[in-house]
């Protein structure tokens, strides 16, 4: 059985890579830095299309159109959660996640007594709103690529000290004690890549892998070759959640 396309590092992109293009992680790696394109470059996307058809083309001489679907692929979404946390119940969009969420800032806040400016500006309020109608906005979302899921600069909820959701329902519970309410949850919780499967996705995901790896090689930040999985208001089912990975 042909494992999932993983961009959890450069060898894994590799073997998974490799494998749906018959090709093992040697042959494929040989292949890509044999690739001279300047095209490539990030530096040169703003003039340039994209770059999955030439790397498609110029390692096993394929086109993308012709491509079947990609059988399953991981994808790593990055959160807070408490400490033996198993997303048993999958992935779940704000408006189905909030009312637990929720619950859990009360009880927290029942001993926050310092009150002082709100966590976030009070147009949250509405962003709340909107998520909680379901939707897009409402997500889950994650990551293609692990490394960026991991860098602060770009993964939003790691950006922040809590998950944004939790700085809007913290708000709307007290404004005045929200920024110890979202102190009290980061107490509590640590940040964590949550690793899910999907199945039967485009194979245009299979070029952004080639260019994950061809840029890695190189040493370049891969995060153009990024994309993000968009739940739309839809859980991840917990069978596809493939593992929880605590951080430091």
């Amino acid at each position: 059985m042909t494992p999932p396309l993983n961009c959890e590092s450069l060898s894994a992109a590799l073997t998974s890579a490799g494998a749906l293009l018959g090709l093992s992680p040697v042959d494929l790696e040989r292949r890509l830095l044999a690739v001279r394109d300047e095209r490539l470059a990030p530096s040169a996307r703003t003039e340039w299309a994209d770059p999955y058809e030439t790397l498609l083309r110029e390692t096993v001489d394929v086109q993308l159109s012709t491509l079947a679907p990609v059988p399953a692929i991981l994808w790593f979404h990055a959160t807070r959660a408490e400490p033996g946390a198993t997303f048993s119940e999958g992935l779940l969009p704000t408006d189905q996640a909030a009312p637990r969420l929720e619950a859990r800032l009360r009880e927290l806040a029942r001993n926050v007594t310092e009150e002082g400016s709100p966590c976030i500006d009070r147009g949250a309020l509405v962003r709340l709103h909107d998520k909680l109608q379901g939707g897009g906005l409402a997500g889950p979302f994650a990551f293609l690529i692990r490394d960026v899921a991991v860098d602060p600069s770009l993964a939003r909820n790691f950006t922040r000290q809590v998950p944004e959701v939790v700085e809007e329902l913290a708000l709307s519970i007290d404004p005045a004690r929200s920024a110890g309410i979202c102190a009290a949850y980061r107490g509590v919780t640590r940040r964590c890549i949550v690793t899910f499967v999907t199945r039967q996705q485009p194979a245009k995901l299979l070029g952004r892998a080639l260019y994950y790896a061809y840029l890695e090689m190189r040493g370049v930040d891969p995060e153009p070759a990024n994309t993000n999985f968009v739940g739309d208001g839809r859980p991840v089912p917990g069978a596809d959640i493939v593992r929880v990975d605590f951080l430091g």
